[in-house]
């Protein structure tokens, strides 16, 4: 029931299973996921702090709790609550795969192999935590050892539906959206009662230029489970992208009756206002998106884009002190950071920020892409190809990053052709 949405329903079962046996923990475990994605977490926190003191054996009632601090972007609730299971059950495999998606989300890879490794040390055969150890290996740019992997999990268990969903998640932030789609049509096929499975899908059809296609996933995923809020909101986002402003505000609105606690359709709604240039009501809605989850950084980040486009340098500056501070392993808001220091004539602040972004995460290619577009647009193009270069390194597969970097390269070869000759203009003519 909880699977299709029958929220209601199933929240009159519980009730009736938890006054035939009131120390039920795994009732209360399961009563307290069903307040979650009703969007009443502290009530669902209140169950599984139940569950926990009937059964403190049990890994469930953490576990569960981590994975909602971690939707919610509470990392380090999240972490302790997956140690915690660690600690009760130090065998549990996906107590380890938790704590490897965790720190995969910081940006510790190396702390995220130890444990995916861990939980394949105990069960050979956990395909989940396999495909997951698949996008870890993307997101390091080892993109054929990820395929390799996701295939391996799909190979172990045909009916699961993970491997396609990691696989084609993977496809979708790199661009290749036909590529995802057909991975997430295999998820779909395998889970088809899935809500989240089909608004991926409707996601990479809308990239595709499917707007009817897209809508119809859309309306699947509400049929599947009438309470997705998720599915609401990314529809929203649909119709704002086809001019369809009014229903997109519709579904952000109803998306947000759904769940009071979600910050995506605020985020989704500001995002939209914010490429709008409608900054002051996009910072108002960034607001109430992290007024829902302020440990996010990248709810934060948003905000921080709106006050600098505001005009209020220091309160950007502000909100990305807080992003910091709620995740101080965000590598991709100290390379935002960078940028916006940059833009404001701070370039040795930006310098450091970018450095320590690296630092933080060796194997991000974001800090060199921010700080070559800088020195490429202040004329320095041998040190944006250098730093191009680096970002193509640690991304080989994104084609962004090679545009960026060819760009360079050929001006700074130009611009090197031309000082040769200051008289020639073959290098300006083919430079325009």
């Amino acid at each position: 029931m909880i699977q299709i949405g029958a929220y209601d329903e199933a929240s009159l079962h519980l009730a009736h299973a938890m006054r035939e046996e009131p120390r039920s923990w795994d009732g209360l475990v399961a009563w307290g996921k069903l307040l979650n994605l009703q969007g009443r977490t502290t009530e669902a926190v209140q169950k599984w702090k139940a569950a926990s003191s009937i059964a403190p054996y049990s890994v469930d009632p953490p576990s569960e709790l981590g994975l909602m601090l971690f939707d919610n972007g509470e990392w380090y609730r999240a972490k302790a609550a997956f140690e915690a299971a660690a600690r009760i059950q130090p065998r549990d495999l996906d107590a380890h795969a938790n704590l490897g998606r965790l720190w995969m989300a910081l940006g510790q890879y190396n702390k995220a192999e130890d444990e995916f490794q861990e939980a394949l040390r105990l069960a050979p055969g956990a395909w989940g935590a396999l495909a997951s150890w698949g996008t870890l290996q993307a997101n390091r740019g080892r993109e054929s050892k990820a395929i390799e992997q996701w295939k391996a999990a799909a190979a172990l268990n045909p009916a699961a539906w993970e491997p396609y969903r990691e696989w084609g998640d993977y496809l979708h932030d790199r661009g290749n959206d036909l590529g995802a789609a057909e991975l997430h049509r295999q998820a779909v096929y395998r889970c088809p009662t899935d809500a989240n499975l089909h608004w991926y899908l409707a996601r990479d059809l809308a990239a595709t230029g499917q707007p009817v296609e897209a809508q119809r996933e859309y309306e699947e995923a509400l049929k599947a489970n009438p309470h997705s809020w998720a599915a609401l909101s990314d529809w929203g986002t649909l119709m704002a992208n086809n001019g369809r402003e009014s229903e997109a505000v519709a579904k952000w609105k109803a998306a947000a009756e759904l769940n009071a606690a979600a910050s995506e359709p605020y985020n989704e709604w500001g995002n939209y206002l914010y490429q709008r240039g409608n900054y002051k009501r996009a910072m108002e809605l960034h607001r109430e998106a992290v007024a829902r989850r302020p440990s996010d950084a990248i709810l934060r980040s948003n905000l921080a884009r709106d006050l600098l486009e505001s005009g209020d340098f220091r309160g950007a500056q502000s909100a990305y002190e807080e992003a910091l501070k709620s995740n101080p392993y965000s590598w991709v808001t100290l390379a935002n950071w960078g940028a916006l220091l940059a833009g404001n004539g701070h370039e040795s602040e930006a310098v450091a920020k970018w450095k320590a972004a690296a630092d933080l995460n060796p194997a991000a290619w974001e800090p060199y892409n921010e700080w070559g577009n800088y020195l490429y647009e202040r004329g320095n193009y041998k040190g944006a190809v250098e730093r191009h270069r680096r970002a193509i390194d640690h991304f080989p597969a994104d084609a962004t990053l090679h545009l960026n970097g060819r760009e360079s390269e050929a001006v700074a070869k130009w611009t090197a052709a031309a000082a040769l000759n200051p008289t020639a203009s073959d290098p300006y003519t083919v430079w325009i």
